[in-house]
């Protein structure tokens, strides 16, 4: 089981490395520029789903900032609270 999870957290590793390097290459606040998206909503879930790992989503340099500055959107905060979704969040 250890191998296997060891496995797994290296192979998202590598997916947040490339949204991480994605965020610093347009300096924008969100994924796709100056505009929030749907996929910046998703890529805080799978910052979310991360939070337990060795290293979680939020520890990339990019990667925090966006999904802290996810987290700041109302719209955001009224979906964590309508699925009783408990701190942390990320």
């Amino acid at each position: 089981q250890g191998s296997l999870r060891t496995g797994a957290e290296a192979k998202v590793g590598a997916l947040f490395d490339i949204l991480d390097a994605e965020l610093g290459r347009h300096g924008g606040p969100w994924l796709l520029g100056d505009v929030y998206t749907a996929v910046d909503a998703y890529a805080l879930v799978l910052c979310r789903w991360s939070r337990r790992m060795a290293r979680p989503g939020r520890d990339w340099p990019h990667v925090g900032p966006h999904a802290r500055r996810t987290l700041e959107r109302p719209a955001v905060r009224r979906a964590l609270a309508a699925e009783h979704l408990a701190e942390p969040w990320i």
